[in-house]
């Protein structure tokens, strides 16, 4: 099956009632490249939104390198699924990439948020970091939110993100000012397994892992973290 099945393929795709129809045109949409790609981007909008969802999917999963293609009209869409496709491919653009990371995890939608936190394993933009350090140590927050946010913090040196960590990690008593462990849980652990990791030289942090110690907390390495899932 060649290009030439593209159009009529795409045409069974936004018509097709059944998804199992659709599960099957899609995959071999898929399997047929960079031309589907295109093509899909160019049939954008879908007359349904699902269509829009789908059209966008397609093109991430075969293959989307198209400089041309602006997708922040669908990073508006109301519709979660699509803003989510959206933001998958404007991840893969470098120059909106920066963009769509500090738009995604303002989103109200916490699937969103947490693929936005892992797409920062390779770096994390000071903008970002900036917002990541403040939900460190908000404990109103998800707890996955606050775990995924302090993993990503692995990946910045910026100066706020120690002392959010340090943080997250201990306070400081109200009249004495001496530094004190919070309750080990897994924020504090993930918190003390950056420090451990990034931080290690800094004679802040050194104090913070040495009370640690005494207090009997193991922190726990960013490549171990766990959020129950």
């Amino acid at each position: 099956m060649g290009e030439k099945a593209i159009p009529p393929l795409l045409d069974v795709l936004a018509q097709a009632e059944s998804r199992a129809v659709r599960r099957k045109v899609f995959d071999t949409l898929v399997g047929l490249g960079a031309s589907a790609a295109e093509a899909a981007l160019r049939a954008l909008p879908g007359d349904r939104w699902y269509v829009t969802r789908n059209l966008l999917s397609l093109a991430r999963k075969a293959g989307y390198h198209f400089a041309w293609f602006d997708p922040d009209p669908y990073l508006a869409s109301p519709e979660p699924t699509t803003r989510r496709e959206a933001y998958r491919l404007a991840y893969l653009d470098p120059k909106r990439r920066t963009t769509a990371l500090i738009a995604a995890i303002e989103e109200s939608d916490t699937h969103m948020v947490l693929e936005a936190l892992a797409e920062l394993d390779n770096g994390v933009p000071s903008l970002v970091a900036s917002s990541l350090s403040t939900w460190a140590v908000d404990d109103s927050l998800n707890e996955r939110i606050r775990l995924h946010s302090i993993r990503a913090l692995a990946n910045s040196r910026a100066p706020v993100v120690l002392s959010a960590l340090m943080a997250a990690a201990s306070y400081r008593t109200r009249i004495l000012r001496r530094r004190k462990m919070r309750k080990p849980d897994a924020v504090v652990r993930a918190a003390l397994g950056v420090l451990v990791q990034r931080w290690a030289r800094n004679p802040e942090a050194q104090a913070v892992l040495a009370l640690a110690r005494r207090a009997g907390i193991d922190p726990v390495p960013p490549a171990t973290e766990e959020s129950n899932g």
